[in-house]
């Protein structure tokens, strides 16, 4: 068990090895220079200059590289371009939105893709069997920013029926408050009694959340249906 687990361990250092020096060069060979990005049009030659130092552009590639797999060790991401702030604040920032999303379709996936597997491998070669198996190709072969805007297009955009991006609506989050103890907007508004704010916080999930369902529920169906022939057989 520890030999698999340090293989493993091994394995992921590698692979963590190899994004990182990906993610460098892609930042070097892109046309558009970080330099451009963070000054804006027409800067000046000293501008430039100053900014080139900031960012430790001016040294060798090589020396480029070490500091920046040394950052990243030290848990400095950098400044993003965009908002002026460190990397780290922006990503902790949108965690909690983040987690939440994810945490709701994963119930999800897991409530609807293992019975619709289990159910599929019983009753193999059925009319469900085939429409399980129907879904499941066709949500490995869409790609999931697809499925987010055919779903944008039709429940937004025909129907009207659920809105089209945020975690709440403006005038609702002014008009009943709440402390983000946990950062979970749904959570906070139920410990706080506010169900005005906890159903809108609901309901702005109900887009992402099935998006991410729909395109993880393909796999999970899948790889619960094969498992389960499997050991039927």
């Amino acid at each position: 068990m520890w030999r698999y687990v340090a293989q493993r361990l091994v394995m992921m250092v590698g692979i963590l090895f190899g994004v990182l020096t990906i993610t460098f060069m892609l930042s070097r060979v892109l046309p558009s220079s970080p330099v451009a990005m963070m000054l804006g049009h027409r800067p000046t030659p000293e501008q430039v200059e100053v900014a080139r130092k900031a960012l430790g552009l001016d040294r060798p590639l090589y020396e480029q590289f070490f500091l920046y797999l040394r950052n990243v060790a030290r848990g400095d991401l950098g400044t993003s371009l965009f908002t002026g702030r460190p990397v780290v604040e922006d990503l902790s920032s949108r965690a909690a939105a983040t987690f939440e999303l994810t945490t709701y379709a994963m119930v999800f996936v897991i409530l609807i893709g293992v019975p619709l597997g289990v159910l599929s491998a019983v009753r193999q070669n059925s009319l469900l069997d085939h429409g399980a198996r129907t879904v499941s190709i066709a949500g490995m072969a869409l790609p999931l920013f697809l499925i987010g805007m055919l779903l944008q297009m039709l429940f937004y955009g025909q129907l009207g029926w659920l809105p089209l991006q945020g975690r709440m609506d403006s005038i609702v989050l002014l008009d009943n408050p709440f402390d983000r103890t946990t950062g979970l907007f749904t959570v906070d508004a139920a410990l706080a009694g506010q169900w005005t704010a906890f159903w809108d916080a609901l309901w702005h999930l109900v887009l992402p959340v099935a998006s991410l369902t729909l395109a993880s529920l393909a796999v999970v169906t899948r790889i619960t249906r094969n498992m389960m022939v499997e050991v039927l057989g």
